[in-house]
């Protein structure tokens, strides 16, 4: 098992914040292998503690939600 102490994950106290920012959150398991793919569980932990939805959440977007997304960031920088 990977030693969860060296994990990056945003501390759940933190998701408020970053929403009141329009920060979009991500949830990955920052595999670098296969064997670190069921590390997602550490992120959906935290988003579940600060109450992340899944409006609030990129991963959670399917394909549509996902092209209109860029649409808009694109938009927003003039790409």
């Amino acid at each position: 098992m990977k030693n969860v102490g060296k994990r990056l994950d945003i501390d759940w106290r933190w998701i408020d914040y970053a929403l009141e920012k329009n920060v979009l959150i991500s949830i990955d398991p920052d595999a670098h292998s296969l064997n670190g793919f069921n590390d997602v569980k550490y992120g959906v932990l935290e988003a579940q503690k600060g109450g992340l939805s899944k409006e609030q959440n990129l991963t959670s977007f399917n394909l549509i939600e996902f092209e209109e997304y860029l649409e808009k960031i694109r938009k927003l920088k003039g790409i």
